[in-house]
């Protein structure tokens, strides 16, 4: 606060004056949860259309061990992070 985002700036905010500044974020929630399309349609809102989110690899797959295990796991995510961007992207 202060230095990148202005004083008494609104966590609300925070997304939207990133964006003001960069082309693109890596969406770290996605390493703990998956978020739901009211989440990626409120990112989407807040930002412009060429910004881009690189969302992680949930730690449930990228810790537990080998990979190999948990290739549908991954595959599972990846399906869900597209069904929800393209519902988004259609509506």
């Amino acid at each position: 606060m202060g230095n990148f985002y202005p004083s008494q700036t609104s966590a609300s905010d925070f997304l939207r004056l990133y964006s003001e500044r960069f082309t693109a974020v890596e969406a770290n929630i996605t390493f703990y949860a998956i978020p739901n399309l009211a989440t990626i349609q409120r990112w989407r809102e807040q930002t412009p259309a060429s910004f881009r989110f690189c969302p992680k690899f949930p730690k449930s797959i990228t810790h537990q061990g080998l990979l190999t295990p948990l290739i549908p796991a991954a595959t599972d995510f990846l399906a869900t992070i597209a069904q929800d961007l393209i519902s988004y992207l259609l509506n």
